[in-house]
């Protein structure tokens, strides 16, 4: 029965076990001494502590929600590993030892080397060697090639991803061990001709949000020696840096996660997935009052943020709540990119969530965002002010963040983005008016 068992630690400590039956539904049960522990973290606000036992439908989103969601990279996997890609269960039995969040979900007679791994165990990549990595990565992500890595493709999402530790001297290294990952290299090779320079456009978002006094995902630019390749670099902010300069995971999971929503259910738009209304409901309900008047406010904004700024991604796993002891707070905002560079003549920006009467965010306007923010219990003067701020913010950070980055617009592709907001987004043209 051991290889229908896993067990699952966070930071170090067992926290419960994770069960597959003979038919492939899934359990998880925490630790009896770990859930009477006050200052426990939850493995999720879809597996309360108090609730000990949780099935199939729960615990199935939460460990698919730690994948890729992209069919080519699972596929890869699978051939890889010679398991279902349809088990995530199998999957993580092979990639569990470094995934979102402060877990290790390993064998049951294996022992979580998280709090006492050794830092050094690290394989250094120098520039060709980084670059060859991140080719590989592509051509899983592209066409399902087998991927030649270890453990580094436990990363969440669609586009291509690879989890990287830094070294000390800023190098950068390939972890192993228990070392955790500390940042995430979206890679783009230069000239492709799928969402040219997108990568431009989501380093360009992530500095107006942060211009803007929203909480962002630190992110740079690297690009490789031999120029055929470029990456937006996220510093992970689920690590937390030590005085000494090593790492420890801290917890988080995104908002389908916390819902029990499958990962492909993630649109509201095309699949049904989490609006606002519900979004709403698990902040206010889920979290304690301590929190949810902070968490329901910071979602306000961020939505607000990426409804301005056209981006027509922003679905439930982009935002994400970090979980410490019974505190609950939002992550910092990541994978803000505005699609109004890449909007064909005659196409409308649409929204993956309802706003108002429908996703058009040429039809969403101030007095929408009041109406949706009454789904997060916020009153209607106090959303005003809310909105208005956030919206101001992003309108003064797009110019002088454009300038910032002038050596960045390749193709005049900053200077496009800017031009499409300000033609499309009836929220900023609704400030600049008011």
């Amino acid at each position: 029965m051991n290889n229908r068992r896993l067990h699952v630690w966070m930071d170090g400590i067992f926290i419960g076990i994770l069960q597959m039956s003979a038919t492939g539904a899934l359990s998880f049960e925490y630790d009896s001494e770990y859930a009477a522990n006050p200052d426990a973290t939850p493995l999720s606000l879809s597996m309360p502590l108090q609730g000990r036992n949780f099935g199939n439908r729960v615990v199935s989103a939460f460990l698919q929600g730690l994948l890729p969601d992209n069919p080519n990279a699972l596929e890869s996997m699978a051939r890889k590993y010679q398991v279902s890609k349809d088990s995530p269960f199998a999957m993580l039995r092979h990639v569990g030892r470094d995934v979102a969040g402060a877990l290790q979900i390993i064998g049951p007679e294996e022992q979580s080397d998280d709090a006492n791994a050794d830092r050094a165990m690290v394989t250094a990549l120098d520039d060709a060697a980084l670059t060859q990595e991140l080719h590989n990565v592509i051509n899983t992500y592209d066409n399902g090639a087998l991927f030649q890595g270890v453990q580094r493709m436990s990363l969440a999402g669609t586009q291509a991803k690879l989890g990287v530790s830094q070294t000390k001297d800023g190098g950068w290294a390939l972890p192993s061990h228990g070392v955790p990952t500390t940042h995430i290299f979206k890679p783009q090779r230069v000239g492709q001709t799928s969402f040219p320079e997108s990568d431009i456009v989501e380093l360009f978002c992530q500095r107006v949000v942060s211009a803007a006094g929203i909480p962002a995902a630190s992110t740079t630019l690297w690009n490789s020696e031999d120029g055929s390749l470029r990456a937006i670099v996220s510093e992970r902010y689920d690590r937390l840096r030590m005085p000494d300069g090593t790492f420890r995971r801290t917890h988080q999971e995104d908002l389908c996660q916390a819902l029990s929503v499958q990962p492909a259910k993630k649109y509201q738009r095309d699949e049904g997935g989490p609006g606002i209304g519900q979004i709403g409901r698990l902040l206010t309900t889920k979290i304690s009052p301590i929190d949810n008047g902070i968490a329901t406010r910071q979602f306000l904004v961020a939505l607000t943020a990426n409804a301005a700024l056209l981006n027509t991604d922003a679905h439930a796993k982009n935002y994400s709540l970090m979980l410490a002891g019974p505190s609950v707070k939002l992550a910092p905002m990541y994978d803000v990119l505005s699609f109004g560079a890449f909007l064909q003549d005659g196409v409308h920006p649409l929204f993956p969530m309802r706003l108002g009467k429908g996703f058009d965010l040429e039809q969403v306007f101030p007095k929408t965002m009041v109406g949706e923010a009454a789904r997060l219990r916020i009153g209607k003067d106090e959303a005003e002010t809310i909105i208005s701020k956030t919206l101001t913010g992003i309108d003064m950070a797009l110019d002088h963040t454009a300038e910032e980055m002038a050596q960045f617009d390749y193709d005049g592709i900053i200077t496009r983005t800017v031009e499409a907001i300000r033609e499309h987004s009836a929220l900023l043209k609704s400030c600049r008016e008011a």
